[in-house]
């Protein structure tokens, strides 16, 4: 029984860490004040608290997450991981500002990743915290289907596209077609970034990875370290 009592109690006092690391990552962030501070308070504030309430919830989750898989790692010792709070103070600011499950889930991953995926250089890794807020969950679709593209299920017809990249995308996603000027652009901006190679087309007639290596480390950041 008193083995339990300690057991719960540190538990507790684990999660109660987490959430005090976490809520000083995000009272850090600055807020709004003067003259506008009547507009802020009847327009805005109440959706900032609760994304600010929902994000609190998603940092203390990444502490609980990294202090039970590393072996030895406290909510103490990572409030000094300077690494660790400057995404986590990074991501927040973005969390803030976007309302987007896909955004979130990346910025949360992004966090787990600045201690779990520690070999990844510390400029990459405010790049790609930078990369999340510029890009949309649109850019992060193509650009995993860019790393691993799924073959169309069905052969060529005389009036299909002749290129294979193009009716892989359509086939997965027949209301976004790959000859729109959305795609292109989204394409455009993956590959200024260094992210993907040069041309949506440019692929012969069977499917092979487009994704460069900067372009993996940036999804391998983005996903969840400790998830299959």
């Amino acid at each position: 029984m008193f083995f339990s009592e300690m057991t719960e109690q540190s538990e507790k006092d684990a999660k109660d860490g987490a959430h005090t690391l976490a809520r000083a990552v995000l009272s850090a962030i600055p807020v709004i004040g003067g003259p506008l501070s009547v507009l802020f308070e009847s327009v805005f504030s109440p959706p900032i608290e609760k994304r600010k309430q929902e994000w609190l919830q998603r940092l203390a989750q990444s502490v609980n997450t990294l202090t039970e898989k590393i072996d030895g790692l406290t909510p103490e010792a990572l409030s000094k991981h300077e690494v660790f709070i400057s995404v986590a103070l990074q991501a927040s600011q973005i969390a803030l500002r976007s309302h987007q499950k896909e955004k979130l889930e990346a910025l949360q991953n992004a966090v787990l990743n600045s201690v779990a995926y520690d070999s990844l250089d510390e400029t990459k890794q405010m790049m790609f915290v930078r990369f999340i807020d510029e890009l949309t969950p649109l850019h992060l679709k193509v650009l995993k289907f860019r790393q691993n593209p799924v073959p169309p299920s069905k052969e060529p017809e005389q009036n299909d596209h002749p290129h294979i990249l193009v009716r892989a995308w359509d086939e997965a996603n027949p209301d976004l077609p790959a000859n729109s000027p959305l795609i292109w652009q989204v394409s455009k901006d993956l590959f200024s970034r260094g992210l993907t190679t040069s041309g949506w087309l440019d692929q012969g007639p069977t499917l092979k990875k487009a994704t460069l290596d900067f372009g993996d480390e940036f999804l391998r950041f983005i996903c969840n370290p400790y998830e299959a």
